[in-house]
């Protein structure tokens, strides 16, 4: 009866464990995607800002030419 117990008890925390390391798992893959995500968005905002700085660029030199006159 004891060896059962035993036997029980070492299967419960085998179980146990395999699932704390799944979850583990997951949340790293899920920072990890996030941070993917992150990046990917920072580097979009850099890009648009460059767009609109050199649109900007465009429209302020001749007003500033003509302010100038």
């Amino acid at each position: 009866m004891k060896k059962k117990f035993t036997y029980a008890l070492g299967e419960i925390l085998i179980v146990i464990v395999g699932i704390s390391i799944a979850f583990t798992m997951n949340k790293c893959s899920e920072n990890s995607k996030s941070e993917a995500l992150k990046q990917q968005y920072l580097e979009n905002i850099k890009s648009d800002i460059e767009i609109d700085k050199k649109i900007l660029n465009q429209y302020f030199n001749p007003l500033i030419k003509k302010l100038k006159l």
